[in-house]
């Protein structure tokens, strides 16, 4: 059976109370409780102004012309592995037919959104492979952009610099770069989801208590 009474706190070693500030009008001190040792993301929130999207303009450029010059050599490497079975053909239909669904090889659910950008890039720029392998990249430079403001969120910018290019120099991160995959998509629209998810938290208040609800 429910009880009717005001859930309390009780005071142990994995809890820090801190007075925060008084409250006169209700007579009672208030406390801001943190869970000690618990993932807490207002913990990993610093109050630091957010990168401004002009700032990230510039960021994703030089994360692109980086990597695009560390690939180069790479970007005429024919199409192989999933690309030559699936990606490429599918985004080769969704060019001419406009068909989501591929005609040229078994449908396998895939998302759509890679194998689109793919056709708009070939569209622009026209059907080649070094058009691919570029289109790919910014892929890449988005997805290490979104690291970079997640680092810099949860920690520094220094941290943020030294995650970002460790990941792009990564062997796995760095051969999937260039190859028309979604995997790299997947991972960079993760990364900024959680980026926004924890610029948000700062603006959310801390759960507080008075000193009656502390036993």
């Amino acid at each position: 059976m429910a009880s009717s009474q005001p859930a309390r706190f009780r005071r142990s070693h994995d809890l820090s109370l801190l007075v925060t500030k008084s409250c006169p009008s209700a007579g009672a001190t208030v406390y801001d409780l943190e869970p000690m040792g618990l993932f807490n993301p207002d913990r990993l929130t610093p109050d630091r102004p957010d990168l401004g999207w002009s700032w990230c303009t510039v960021a994703f450029t030089s994360i692109f012309v980086s990597i695009f010059l560390l690939h180069i050599s790479l970007l005429r490497l024919p199409y192989f592995w999933d690309e030559a079975g699936y990606y490429v053909p599918a985004a080769r239909d969704l060019l001419q037919s406009g068909s989501l669904i591929p005609l040229s090889s078994p449908s396998n659910a895939h998302p759509p959104l890679v194998m689109a950008f793919l056709a708009a890039a070939w569209k622009v720029l026209g059907y080649k492979v070094v058009v691919t392998r570029g289109a790919m990249l910014a892929v890449s430079a988005f997805t290490l952009l979104g690291l970079f403001r997640l680092a810099h969120r949860v920690a520094n910018v220094e941290v943020a610099v030294g995650a970002t290019m460790c990941t792009a120099l990564y062997p796995v991160f760095f051969a999937q770069s260039s190859l028309a995959h979604v995997d790299l998509a997947a991972a960079g629209l993760t990364l900024w989801g959680l980026g926004f998810y924890l610029a948000g938290r700062i603006h959310k208040p801390r759960m507080r208590v008075s000193r009656d609800d502390i036993e």
